[in-house]
């Protein structure tokens, strides 16, 4: 987690500075140290919750270079929110430029830098998610086809699928692979489910150690929780 914590803030050494809304008090901050040494000063709310714009992102205090916190003419604090190029790991939620997850009950984050992963807890059950900002969903979808092809040319009992999974209240584009037994005598699964946006291609990569087949009810549930900015 610190190390998490550590990348996110190389990426806030190079932010876009906003400043807060008249009326936003600050009630208090939290101070994180990274590894560097530096810190921020996450701004908290009334009971501890952080605060955030109106989009969504982490509010923090923006300071000078001598670490003290800025103030406009008024005297207030100036806060900010980084244009994170990682992702951020807050609590149970992982936050990114344009999307943020909670982590559910069960799971647990795995690893998290310019993509959101997180893991079934006591499984090999992963969710990766991804945004392309520049592609085409049908160049993309058609890569990840000729991928799995490849996969069952190279193990012809392997199973493949072609359809649609619900995500959210939209149907998404969904394939995926089950081998059976690999070249380390395991069974591998690899699901890719895609999502259009305004601000790019959105990639659910699905990993497991069993064939999740149609029962991809838990994550099909995860990945309709995910919230866009």
């Amino acid at each position: 987690m610190k190390r998490l914590i550590a990348l996110a803030a190389v990426a806030a050494t190079a932010v876009c500075c906003f400043t807060a809304c008249g009326d936003k008090k600050i009630d208090g901050t939290e101070t994180v140290t990274l590894e560097d040494g530096h810190t921020i000063a996450v701004v908290t709310e009334e009971g501890g919750d952080v605060s955030r714009n109106e989009r969504g992102d982490i509010l923090i205090v923006e300071t000078d270079e001598n670490g003290k916190a800025v103030k406009d003419e008024d005297g207030n604090e100036v806060t900010k929110v980084a244009e994170l190029n990682t992702a951020f790991v807050y609590g149970n939620r992982i936050e990114f430029k344009d999307y943020y997850l909670v982590i559910p009950d069960g799971w647990e984050n795995e690893m998290s830098y310019a993509d959101l992963i997180i893991k079934k807890t006591g499984t090999d059950e992963i969710i990766k998610v991804s945004l392309i900002e520049n592609g085409k969903l049908d160049e993309k979808l058609s890569n990840t086809k000729t991928m799995l092809n490849t996969i069952k040319t190279n193990f012809p009992d392997s199973v493949i699928t072609d359809e649609g999974i619900k995500i959210g209240e939209e149907t998404c584009p969904y394939c995926s692979v089950f081998v059976p037994q690999g070249k380390n005598g395991k069974s591998q699964y690899i699901g890719y489910a895609f999502k259009e946006a305004p601000e790019g291609i959105y990639v659910f990569m699905i990993t497991a150690e069993k064939d999740l087949g149609k029962d991809l009810g838990e994550v099909t549930e995860i990945l309709g929780s995910v919230q866009y900015k």
